[in-house]
């Protein structure tokens, strides 16, 4: 109480204490901190993702040589493009008899197996080497690069063959991106 010295005094209160909209306004600035944490876990995802398709493609360019990548990158990118269009279908059907605990470790167990293939590679990849000796391993070992920023681009305008698994990537990627657009559609 503000007393004023002439019998009458002011009373101040917090405006929290008086609204009952304090609970809704702090509520709200919550929901716009999850929704703000939720897209920046969509971002870093969506880049880890990328990531890992690159990594992925560069370990294969590691074990396998140039006649074996030509003979086995398109096998290997079908696989790729049949389990990203099964794996919702295959998590939509299980996720109703499983629930959502289940779905999650059985995806921990897939990244398991996917992790013991990695490993298995590699053996495969140093058996190779060994097979094929020292002299094959150091034809391949050479720097790759330049000083041109661009020269990677040139190289993929110039082939036919990444040309095509570049223009398979944007489609992919775009198809990807229409789908989700539409998910989020039919989830409203």
């Amino acid at each position: 109480v503000l007393d004023l010295g002439s019998g009458g005094g002011i009373e101040v209160h917090p405006w929290q204490r008086l609204t009952p909209f304090a609970n809704i306004a702090s509520m709200i600035d919550l929901m716009t901190l999850f929704i703000k944490i939720m897209l920046v876990s969509i971002v870093l995802i969506s880049v880890m993702n990328l990531f890992f398709v690159s990594v992925f493609w560069s370990f294969l360019l590691e074990i396998f040589s140039s006649d074996q990548t030509k003979r086995l990158f398109g096998v290997i990118a079908v696989g790729g493009t049949a389990g990203a269009l099964l794996g919702p279908v295959l998590t939509d059907l299980l996720v109703g008899t499983i629930g959502n605990p289940g779905v999650l470790f059985m995806g921990s167990g897939l990244f398991v197996v996917a992790i013991l293939c990695q490993r298995s590679l590699l053996h495969i990849g140093r058996r190779m080497q060994v097979a094929g000796g020292a002299s094959a391993a150091a034809a391949d070992d050479r720097p790759v690069g330049s000083a041109n920023p661009f020269s990677g681009l040139m190289l993929v305008l110039k082939s036919p063959y990444l040309l095509g698994i570049a223009a398979f990537m944007i489609l992919l990627s775009s198809a990807s991106t229409f789908l989700y657009m539409e998910q989020l559609d039919i989830v409203k």
